[in-house]
């Protein structure tokens, strides 16, 4: 009876080691759940946070091919419009140009036949014959512009 009181006794405390060891897997484990739970809203956190800062980050790579594809195109088209306009300046230039030489010239012919026709008038003037009073005299310049305004 003594081993079965012995035995008893072991077993009780072992069983009390037991529900020692028991309550300290459970205080750890609840211990371990609220880190956990902890640990998951940082990680919530983080994913929030991370969100955010990609949409306020500069783009991706795609996204600055896609804008450098785009610069390029417009840099091509901006200089073909360039060129276009400084050929289109270049005719421009060339056209006024010629009509610059062509007026040059119609000024000096018009002032070249407004001198002839003063030399022709002044010519008319010294050599014009009029009949006054049945003789023929010749006309001084005055005359024939008094002659010529009446």
């Amino acid at each position: 009876m003594e081993r079965l009181e012995e035995a008893r006794a072991e077993a009780k405390n072992t069983e009390s080691n037991h529900k020692r060891a028991i309550q300290l897997l459970q205080t750890e484990l609840l211990d371990s759940r609220v880190l956990v739970k902890e640990k998951e809203n940082a990680i919530l956190t983080l994913r929030v946070n991370l969100e955010e800062s990609e949409k306020k980050a500069s783009p991706s790579a795609a996204e600055l091919e896609n804008l450098r594809s785009k610069l390029f195109e417009m840099e091509v088209k901006f200089a073909s419009v360039t060129d276009e306009h400084h050929q289109e300046l270049e005719r421009m230039k060339m056209v006024l140009s010629v009509k610059e030489e062509s007026l040059r010239k119609l000024k000096q012919d018009l002032r070249s036949h407004q001198k002839s026709e003063e030399s022709c008038r002044r010519l008319d003037a010294i050599q014009c014959i009029r009949l006054q009073q049945g003789q023929i005299t010749t006309c001084s310049f005055s005359q024939v512009r008094s002659f010529m305004l009446d």
